[in-house]
Order: structure tokens, then C-alpha cells, then sequence
């Protein structure tokens, strides 16, 4: 049997209770709920059947929104795909991210020159540098030079708040596999 369903039968109480202000709903089986105070807050949910019960104590870490945060994936290598991600970027619910406002600045650091898209539908398009167009908060990158490259993505929600993170990544020479045979 389910938290919910001992609940819906009154053979089992659930209680929550916060160390700090929120909103949401919750029922027997969770729910959402949006914590506003920033830091580690605990969570403690409480359910009560007849003679017993069963606590379940949680600690969670609330960051200030937005919270840009962004991943490159892909082999690192010259001529090579790769895709900076921006989808778990964290956003207030009633405040979410403007996608129109995404900043994304690519810095060639051996010359210092920035390339930088704005928005969703912007690209990138250099002699070493050659983006697909910014959609969905994934940014389709190849980069066709050796070296340290800084990538700086900035968010803005519809509040008008921003948040800005940083990367350093490394393209290396994509080298031919070298077969060896060993003689006996």
C-alpha cells in the first residue's frame, strides 16, 4: 500500500515541516515546493499509522535564480561536434529564463578575441569557429583550431536577473590511431 492510499483509507497521517518560508503543494506522495530563503534548509516529512511511524529527514542546498549552469559534451578535438548545453540552468518558477536574453561568449584565449551569440536563432559563423543556431538552450559548436577557449554563458530570467558561469576548455589535435604490429 501506498503513503497516498493509507492516507485516502484514514489508516495513516503525513505531516511536512520546513526550517524555512515556502510555497507548493504536497501531498502523501510529494509533490513541489519552492523554497524561498537561499542555503541549507531541511525538509521533514512525518507519516503516522496507529502505533508507529517513519520519519524522513532531508537537506537541501537553495541557490540564488536564476543559477546559470551549463555543460560542454562531445570529444574536445579539432573538427569535432561539440554541444554547450544550458538546459539545467535553474530558474525561479514564477520567473523563468528568457532565452531571447542567453548570452553565450566563446574567447579564444592564445588571441584573446570573443565570439558571442545572443539569443535563440544566433550562430557563430568564423574562420575557426562555426556555430549551428542557439535552440532548446543547446548551442551545436565546432571549433577548428587547437587551444584554451573560455566559454561564458549568462541567463536572464523575465524578472530581469542574470547569472553568469565560466569554462575553460581545451581543443586538442585530433591525431590518426597508429596501428603496430608486433613481430614474433
Amino acid at each position: 500500500m501506498t503513503p497516498k492510499e493509507a492516507v485516502e483509507k484514514n489508516i495513516a497521517k503525513y505531516s511536512y515541516k520546513f526550517s524555512c518560508s515556502r510555497y507548493g503543494r504536497l501531498g502523501p506522495d510529494g509533490g513541489k515546493v519552492y523554497l524561498e530563503e537561499l542555503g541549507t534548509q531541511t525538509i521533514q516529512y512525518t507519516l503516522r499509522a496507529r502505533k508507529s511511524s517513519d520519519v524522513d529527514i532531508e537537506r537541501v542546498i537553495v541557490l540564488p535564480t536564476p543559477h546559470t549552469i551549463f555543460s560542454v559534451s562531445c570529444t574536445k578535438k579539432v573538427n569535432r561536434k561539440l554541444i554547450i548545453d544550458t538546459t539545467l540552468t535553474k530558474a525561479h518558477i514564477e520567473h523563468p529564463i528568457d532565452e531571447s536574453k542567453t548570452i553565450i561568449k566563446i574567447k579564444d584565449l592564445s588571441n584573446g578575441q570573443t565570439y558571442k551569440i545572443i539569443g535563440e536563432g544566433d550562430s557563430i559563423n568564423t574562420n575557426y569557429i562555426k556555430t549551428l543556431k542557439y535552440k532548446d538552450g543547446k548551442l551545436p559548436t565546432t571549433i577548428k583550431k587547437t587551444g584554451d577557449y573560455e566559454i561564458t554563458v549568462t541567463k536572464q530570467d523575465t524578472r530581469g536577473k542574470t547569472s553568469t558561469q565560466k569554462q575553460t576548455i581545451t581543443i586538442k589535435e585530433d591525431l590518426r590511431p597508429i596501428a603496430e604490429f608486433n613481430s614474433c
